[in-house]
């Protein structure tokens, strides 16, 4: 089945689907938690953060970062998360990246335009502020730097975080 696609690279060539670590239009960050302008972050991040600490051993009778007991996947969280942990980053556009949102602008249908054309200018979308946890792999401490609330989400076997 996967010989039925191809990746669209930067360059603008094309691979095969088990080429995605050379040709790819952007790399993916993590996911996050994010809130409106108008939330404060820091009581979301301690609301989540004392679910964690409740809900992320064991002997609860709830998994916050696992659905197996309703026969679900991802229900809350992706069920490879075992940590959240807060991240630096104060809006959608750091922690997304340049590279990312400029890759995402050249996929958009314009019917004026008869082909992606890569790189692509800034984007100028409105900002919103983050809230995120970072799924976080086992025996990587917490993101340096992480004096903010926001928070990404680590998983197992990944590191996501964004290289500003």
């Amino acid at each position: 089945m996967s010989q039925d696609f191809q990746l669209l690279c930067r360059d603008g060539s094309r691979a095969d689907v088990t080429e995605w670590r050379r040709c790819h239009l952007a790399r993916v960050p993590a996911h996050a938690v994010v809130v409106r302008n108008d939330m404060h972050g820091g009581l979301i991040f301690q609301l989540l953060n004392e679910g964690q600490i409740l809900f992320n051993h064991e002997s609860s009778s709830f998994q916050m970062f696992s659905s197996e007991a309703y026969g679900q996947k991802n229900l809350l969280f992706k069920d490879s998360t075992l940590e959240l942990v807060p991240i630096a980053t104060q809006n959608y556009e750091a922690w997304l990246g340049q590279e990312y949102l400029q890759a995402m602008k050249g996929l958009l249908c314009d019917p004026n335009r008869e082909s992606l054309s890569l790189p692509l200018p800034a984007t100028s979308l409105p900002k919103h502020n983050m809230a995120g946890f970072a799924m976080r792999p086992p025996g990587l401490a917490n993101y340096p730097g992480s004096k903010l609330w926001p928070v990404a989400p680590v998983e197992t076997g990944h590191s996501h975080f964004p290289t500003a």
